[in-house]
C-alpha cells in the first residue's frame, strides 16, 4: 500500500478549458457554465483522475471542490481541489495534463510518513516553472500542515 502525498492543487484557465478538464478527468461530473461562473458538479464519491497515476479526490473534500468558479476580468478562473497522490507528485505527469487542457497548474502536497513536501508549478505549455522538495529535521514542528498525507 502506498503512502499518500496530499495537498491542494490549483488549475487556472478559461472557464471553457476548466469545464473540459473537469468533465474529462472526474468520472460522472457534470460541470456547467452559467453567466460568468462554472459549477463543477463533481459526484459525491471518492474519484480518481483519469490521466494521473493513482491520484484521487476524497469524498470528504468534494463539497469544497464543488464551489463555484468565477472568472476575473481576463476571463480566467481557478479550480482548487485537495488531491491525494500515491507516493509522490513528481511521477504524475502534470506537464501533459497542462498542455492537454491549456491550464496552469500549481500545488503543494504533503507526505507526513516520509516527512517531505512537494511544491510545483507547470504552465499551460507543459513547462515546469517550479519543482521543489522540502525536507525537514522536525517535520511536525517545521511543516505548516503536518497532518496531511501519510
Amino acid at each position: 500500500m502506498p503512502n499518500w502525498c496530499e495537498g491542494w492543487v490549483k488549475f487556472r484557465g478559461t472557464l471553457e478549458d476548466l469545464k473540459r478538464f473537469i468533465e474529462n478527468e472526474f468520472e460522472k461530473s457534470e460541470p456547467e457554465i452559467n453567466d460568468e461562473e462554472l459549477s463543477p458538479y463533481l459526484e459525491n464519491k471518492t474519484t480518481f483522475l483519469k490521466s494521473l497515476v493513482r491520484t484521487y479526490v476524497d469524498y470528504d473534500d468534494i463539497a469544497e471542490a464543488n464551489d463555484e468558479i468565477f472568472c476575473n476580468d481576463n476571463g480566467v478562473g481557478i479550480f482548487a481541489i485537495k488531491l491525494c497522490h500515491a507516493w509522490n507528485v513528481c511521477r504524475q505527469d502534470y506537464e501533459e495534463l497542462a498542455k492537454e487542457y491549456n491550464l496552469d497548474i500549481k500545488g503543494k502536497c504533503y507526505e507526513r510518513g516520509l516527512a517531505f513536501i512537494e511544491e510545483f508549478e507547470v504552465n499551460n505549455k507543459g513547462e515546469v516553472v517550479l519543482y521543489e522538495v522540502h525536507k525537514f529535521d522536525d517535520y511536525y514542528w517545521e511543516c505548516e500542515c503536518p497532518t496531511l498525507g501519510g
